[in-house]
Order: structure tokens, then C-alpha cells, then sequence
């Protein structure tokens, strides 16, 4: 069961990690925070558009995965990965006690998996809505919400199966985290065991973030040094509070530093009106987040922007796919501020 759900994950759901670190109080470094428009800001609207398509190799990560297998490979032929931050509304404040903030992500992945060169289409879609509370709180999750309709590549008895799968999930944060997951489509019945309810006693001893949210919080640390931390997130499907890892990269002593190429790169800021199109040079921190699970043992590879006024974006980051095809590469291609 634990093997197959790394599986079907690989694709769209990488944010699933694991590390066997233990948690320590999440710090918040707060640079992002600070700003005039920031996560401290009054109102804030901020929507990311990146480009997801395959890479063999990795910056940090050099492997070439292009003759490892050569039977199998995954084609994207339309990929997007769109995010939205914006505020709480009125209901939501009162309903959580505070201010916070909603997080919406939408994955659209249209593609093929050559097989033997014989090909067999698939189309993903992946949405999340996430209520966590102001910074001031920890980013202190309240509620999310995942919907998943994913396809994946597996191996039974040497030969290669398109796996579909439709389900979605809910967590409500409280005293418990209580959590429900509807399956619609599980051919291979790998999730039918997980429908239903499950609790999370304790999950908010020491530091946790929401899964949803994992690649956004970093926004806030300095990672201008060696920067290393630990905390939980509940895993929905696993059924497990599961410890994770933060840490920035080593080079000579300092962080390692990419220059990250945005082609066709546009940024529009409503307030005051700013428009930039064109292609831009960023400099970027390495992050990655640890994994250390028996079926999927490679990092995230994270790139957040150093320039402030970037608001410390994440620029680019890579996930590896499952039977060694690659990478998903995601890359930063669109940002509208309204705020």
C-alpha cells in the first residue's frame, strides 16, 4: 500500500515528504513579512504561473535519466501550475478568530506515456484550497482541501501499467486534525482502504505546516546562511504524522546560489502600476526538502528568488518522477500582484 501511494503521488503530489529529523520550533525569519506588501501587508492578492515540463537532469542533481529507461517515458504537452494568495474574507475571520490568509494552487498537466513506443494520453488536474492563519501565528493551518484526479506510471511482473486515480480529501484543523477522503476512481484499488474518516491526535505538538503550503512558507526564512530546520504535516494518505526537513545547500562554505533563467517572463503590479515582459536573470537559493522514504527517496529541489523585491518568490523547483523518467520542473513564468 505505502509503495503504490508514493507512486500514484510522483506525478502531481510531491509534496508528500519525509525525513526522519525530529520537530523544532518553526522559525520565521520574517524578511517577507516586513514588507510594505507582504505577508504583513493589509490586503494582498498575489498570483504565480509557472510552466511545468520534464528535465533529466537537475542542477544539483546531475543524473542523466534520459537512458536509464528505455522502454517508458513521460511527455508533457501542456503543463501549468497556477497559485493564489490572497486574505480571509469576513466570514473566514470570524469563523478562525483571526486574520489569515486562502492559498489556492492549480496543477493542469496534459501529456502522454510512450510505452514501448506505443502511446497512451493522460490528463491531470489537481486543485487545493488552504485557510491558515497571519504570520504572527506560525502560519497555523485551519483547513484544506484537495481534489485529484492523477494518472501514474507503475510496473507489475516487468511489464507497465497507466494507473488512473480520482479522490479528494478534506482536514480540519482543531483540537484533532480530522480528516475524510472520498475515492471516485481506483482501479488497482490502492486507495479504497483509506475512505472514510481518520483523526490526528497531538499533531500540533511542535512545529507543522500544512502539505499545501510547504513550498510557500520558506518565503519568510533567511536563507541568506546555512539555514536548517525541522517540523511535522499531516499526510492524508499515509495516515501518519510524518517529519520533515528544510535545509539550503552548501558551496564552499556559503549557499549555494543559482542564476535562474525566466524566459518570457511577465510581472504586472496593480498597485502602483508596474509591467515587466521579457526574459530575466534571478539569483536564487537552493532549498531542499528532505526525503527519506523507502519508495521515493529524492529531495525537492526548491529555488527562492534573493532579491526583496521579488518578495522572495520560488522561481523554480524540480520533483522527481517515479521508475526513473525524470524530473517535473516547474518554472516561474507570470506574476500579478493586486495589492
Amino acid at each position: 500500500m505505502k509503495k503504490f501511494i508514493a507512486l500514484l503521488l510522483s506525478i502531481i503530489s510531491a509534496l508528500f515528504v519525509l525525513t526522519s529529523c525530529s520537530p523544532t520550533l518553526l522559525i520565521l525569519d520574517g524578511k517577507y513579512y516586513q514588507r510594505d506588501k507582504g505577508i504583513g501587508s493589509n490586503y494582498i492578492n498575489e498570483t504565480c504561473v509557472y510552466d511545468v515540463s520534464v528535465a533529466y537532469q537537475t542542477p544539483y542533481q546531475t543524473t542523466d535519466y534520459t537512458n536509464l529507461n528505455q522502454t517508458a517515458k513521460f511527455v508533457i504537452d501542456e503543463g501549468t501550475l497556477t497559485t493564489n494568495l490572497t486574505n480571509f474574507d469576513s466570514d473566514a475571520q470570524v469563523k478562525y478568530g483571526t486574520t489569515g490568509y486562502v492559498y489556492t494552487s492549480t496543477l493542469v498537466v496534459k501529456g502522454k506515456y510512450v510505452i514501448n513506443g506505443v502511446e497512451q494520453k493522460i490528463e491531470n488536474e489537481v486543485t487545493s484550497k488552504t485557510y491558515f492563519k497571519d504570520f504572527i501565528y506560525n502560519f497555523e493551518p485551519c483547513y484544506s482541501e484537495k481534489q485529484v484526479k492523477n494518472s501514474t506510471l507503475l510496473n507489475i511482473n516487468n511489464e507497465y501499467k497507466v494507473a488512473y486515480y480520482e479522490y479528494g480529501y478534506t482536514v480540519n484543523y482543531g483540537d484533532k486534525a480530522s480528516t475524510e477522503i472520498t475515492v471516485t476512481n481506483d482501479e488497482f484499488n490502492h486507495l479504497t482502504g483509506l475512505q472514510g474518516t481518520f483523526d490526528f491526535a497531538n499533531y500540533n505538538e511542535g512545529a507543522y505546516v500544512d502539505n499545501e503550503i510547504l513550498l510557500f512558507v520558506p518565503r519568510t526564512f533567511n536563507l541568506s546562511n546555512d539555514y536548517s530546520q525541522s517540523f511535522k504535516t499531516v499526510d492524508v494518505l499515509s495516515r501518519k504524522l510524518q517529519s520533515m526537513k528544510y535545509s539550503t545547500v552548501l558551496s564552499n562554505e556559503t549557499v549555494l546560489i543559482k542564476n535562474v533563467n525566466l524566459a518570457n517572463y511577465t510581472y504586472v503590479d496593480k498597485n502602483p502600476t508596474l509591467n515587466y515582459s521579457g526574459t530575466k536573470n534571478v539569483s536564487a537559493v537552493l532549498l531542499n526538502v528532505k526525503i527519506n522514504d523507502l519508495f521515493s527517496g529524492s529531495a525537492i529541489e526548491a529555488y527562492y528568488a534573493t532579491e526583496q523585491d521579488m518578495r522572495h518568490l520560488l522561481v523554480e523547483y524540480y520533483t522527481k518522477l517515479n521508475l526513473n523518467l525524470g524530473y517535473l520542473k516547474y518554472t516561474l513564468k507570470h506574476v500579478t500582484y493586486i495589492d
